[in-house]
């Protein structure tokens, strides 16, 4: 799971931004689970809270803006 992206869209000014999960890993204790960090997330624009999140297999687009490869979507 480590080469895998996180998407969150925020629920006020809905900003959108993609973060691999590599990079969250080396930020936050290995200790701490998804949930608890995801419990925390805040939008850098503007502060509000997630309204969508997702874990995508990759970062990458097809030709018409449709995510290459598998989707979750956890809320």
């Amino acid at each position: 799971m480590p080469e895998c992206w996180l998407f969150v869209r925020c629920g006020q000014c809905e900003r959108s931004s993609e973060y691999p999960l590599k990079l969250m890993a080396k930020r936050h204790s290995p200790k701490r689970k998804l949930s608890e960090v995801l419990a925390k997330l805040v939008c850098a624009n503007c502060g509000g809270r997630p309204a969508k999140i997702a874990l995508k297999e990759n970062h990458l687009r097809d030709g018409k803006g449709k995510p290459e490869g598998w989707v979750v979507y956890l809320s």
